[in-house]
């Protein structure tokens, strides 16, 4: 039988994992066009070509991910791995160097790109840790239920402090509150 900390445990990580994803997902663009100053165009560009590389990627990742034999286990590795890179480029996602305009079209692409990626290693290895866990129906229906319960109040818990925390943390700067954002969210 399962303990409640291991329900508490996989419903967080999906709370957490909101967290880590949201600036990408929501407000990437924004950043792009609004703080980074590129144009709309080739933002729309790199958004594609970022989910078209992050639609591609999974099926290589989950192969990747059945054939590791890493320390820490084969899926849970991939968790203590891919959660600091993501949180790592995120933070890079969310910079606005002083550079060319094409030279931080390349890093801010790259950077989301790799979030991305690694956020892939992340959720395969969440989703396929569920069947190890217990093979008892109803535990599954309780974790899936507590992944639900995580993922939805992470969007609540996002959705009221995302744009207050930007504008707070960045005084003024929004790039400079963007990335503290990113911080902020990481650590979660």
């Amino acid at each position: 039988k399962l303990s409640s900390k291991v329900y508490f445990a996989y419903g967080f990580q999906e709370f957490a994992l909101g967290f880590l994803t949201t600036m990408g997902v929501q407000y990437f663009a924004f950043f792009l066009t609004d703080t980074a100053l590129i144009a709309p165009s080739v933002v729309a560009t790199i958004l594609l070509i970022g989910r078209t590389v992050d639609t591609i990627d999974v099926p290589f990742i989950g192969m990747i991910v059945e054939r590791s034999n890493l320390p820490w286990g084969k899926y849970r590795s991939w968790l203590f791995l891919g959660a600091p890179l993501v949180v790592l480029f995120n933070m890079l996602m969310f910079t606005n160097f002083n550079v060319s305009t094409p030279f931080k079209i390349a890093y801010l692409s790259t950077s989301y790109i790799l979030a991305y990626i690694f956020v892939n290693f992340c959720s395969t290895a969440r989703f396929a840790l569920l069947p190890t866990f217990t093979s008892d129906p109803n535990e599954r229906d309780m974790l899936s239920a507590k992944r639900g319960q995580g993922q939805t109040l992470s969007q609540i818990v996002r959705g009221a402090i995302t744009v207050p925390l930007i504008a707070f943390l960045g005084g003024g700067n929004d790039a400079k509150g963007y990335f503290f954002t990113v911080i902020v969210f990481g650590f979660i």
